[in-house]
């Protein structure tokens, strides 16, 4: 039955996983740069722009739910009503059906829309290089001159007044991982069950995040003065192929 199972989710995995939707509009909420992850019971994972979200399968676009509906196993045997494919272990005969190493491929596999403007040659250096850049005071910038932030999204909608202005933005609780030496893959670095929230609540300012509040996201910012006595960051974005392409770096 295990073997049948993983099967099921390989299926999926190397399916519409390798597919990158540009926009999705999900129960309200729109999703950037969409990656299908694993699929649990009627939920299922959407890597996107902004972290990572878990979302009834039935919610999707109509066709991209269709591709997901459960299905049964070979041999007409059902999949069982409760599938955690991030704890199936691959056997030791079997070293290439591994989730893991599937889901860290989709991640990285680029897909190509159609591009309004550049060359190919221009869409290829830019997928090269957005994963280390964000847009952050109308430039580009390189993350890691910046600092990580992992936490749980508290409020998508914030406000602080400094006496004179009034300043919008998100409340974002810091998490710190349970345990800092296991060595996890990136792909699956950002699972709520290795991070712990802390009591620490701090606001980014001029964000509007692209997930729902208790979402775990990581982002990229640069601390500035306090407001109301709260730390405060401003938070980078990812960059488009236009911003890329326009915008000058620091």
């Amino acid at each position: 039955m295990a073997k049948r199972i993983l099967i099921w989710l390989v299926v999926v995995a190397t399916g519409w996983t390798a597919e990158v939707v540009p926009v999705m509009d999900v129960n309200g909420t729109r999703y950037r740069d969409v990656k299908f992850g694993p699929v649990n019971q009627d939920q299922i994972v959407l890597f996107h722009s902004k972290g990572v979200a878990t979302v009834p399968v039935s919610s999707l676009p109509e066709t991209y739910r269709e591709q997901f509906a459960p299905k049964p196993a070979p041999g007409g045997a059902p999949v069982p009503a409760v599938v955690e494919p991030l704890r199936i272990r691959t056997p030791v005969s079997q070293p290439t059906n591994n989730p893991g190493a599937i889901l860290e491929a989709m991640r990285s596999k680029k897909s190509e829309p159609i591009m309004t403007g550049g060359s190919r040659n221009d869409w290829t250096l830019y997928n090269q290089q957005r994963a280390s850049l964000v847009v952050l005071d109308g430039m580009l910038v390189e993350k890691s001159s910046l600092t990580p932030l992992v936490g749980f999204l508290a409020k998508e909608r914030a406000s602080l007044s400094d006496g004179t202005r009034t300043y919008y933005g998100a409340a974002f609780d810091l998490a710190e991982r349970k345990n800092g030496n296991d060595n996890v893959a990136a792909v699956m670095e950002l699972r709520p069950a290795l991070w712990n929230r802390t009591d620490e609540r701090v606001f980014l300012v001029n964000y509007k995040p692209m997930t729902l509040p208790g979402a775990l996201m990581k982002v990229y910012a640069v601390e500035i003065d306090p407001i109301d006595q709260w730390r405060t960051f401003k938070v980078g974005t990812d960059p488009s192929f236009e911003d890329w392409k326009r915008l000058p770096r620091k």
